[in-house]
Parts: structure tokens; sequence; C-alpha cells
């Protein structure tokens, strides 16, 4: 309902990426490899161009190759002792509390 009511289109989002922020210059990164897989098929799908460069990091697989025992975003953020901030699934609050991990992580053990 949120979405609908405020919300804008999938294709004037993918505009925005590309033209406000650059999208396709910058490397990305996602909790998994589902957000990046869904962006492909959307895009696929409705014949749009994807909107990302091809640099992305999947930062739960990151933290798996460091042998973190961890399935979800919330034990992530446990396991570098931060809180998980705002709504799961909202997209904001995913990006702050995927950030925060990828940064602990990167300050921890490097790239």
């Amino acid at each position: 309902d949120r979405v609908d009511a405020n919300g804008i289109g999938f294709e004037d989002a993918l505009e925005l990426l590309v033209n406000n922020y650059d999208s396709k210059r910058f490397p990305w990164g996602s909790y998994g490899d589902y957000d990046k897989n869904m962006f492909i098929r959307q895009c696929n799908r409705r014949k749009l161009e994807y909107p990302f460069s091809n640099e992305h990091t999947n930062i739960k697989e990151l933290l798996r190759k460091k042998n973190f025992k961890i399935k979800g975003l919330q034990s992530a953020l446990r396991e570098f002792g931060l809180t998980f901030v705002g709504r799961h699934h909202n997209g904001l609050d995913d990006a702050i509390n995927i950030s925060s991990v990828y940064a602990k992580h990167v300050i921890k053990y490097g790239g």
C-alpha cells in the first residue's frame, strides 16, 4: 500500500538510479544474490537495461568465506556487535544494515 501510495514505478526507479546516482559506474553489494538476480530477471522480463555495474559483492558469501556461521542479516549484525536499524525488508533500512556489516568486516579483515 505504501509503495502504491508513495512509490514510483520500476522503470522510473531504474532511470533515477542511473541518472541521479550514476549506478552503472560504482560497485555495489547485497546480502545474498537475491536482489541482484531479481533485478536481472525484472529487467529482462520488461526489456529494460540493467541499471548497475557488473561489480557486485555478495556480502553474505564474503562472510562465509571467512568461516562465519551466519544465516541472515540479523545474525551478521549480532556477530559484529551491531543492532538492527529500522524495519526488516525496508530498502533503506536494509541498505543501512548491510553497509554497517560490510564496513565492520572491512575494518576487521580488510577488503
